[in-house]
């Protein structure tokens, strides 16, 4: 799970708790995918619990014709 006073910054690139040594981060594949959620209408959201998981969901609008 991610602690709550991490949550606001996942979503920035190359957000990361980690050395630099270590890679990018999650950050940016997370700023990356609410990008095109956003250029696609949707929105991700977070739901997430210390030491126990974390969970994104992604909401894609419905276009009914």
């Amino acid at each position: 799970g991610i602690e709550p006073d991490q949550r606001e910054i996942v979503f920035q690139p190359f957000s990361s708790t980690k050395k630099r040594d270590d890679g990018t981060g999650i950050g940016l594949s997370l700023s990356m995918a609410k990008s095109v959620m956003k250029k696609h209408g949707g929105t991700i959201t977070l739901a997430s619990q210390p030491q126990a998981g974390t969970n994104l969901s992604l909401y894609f609008p419905v276009v009914r014709q």
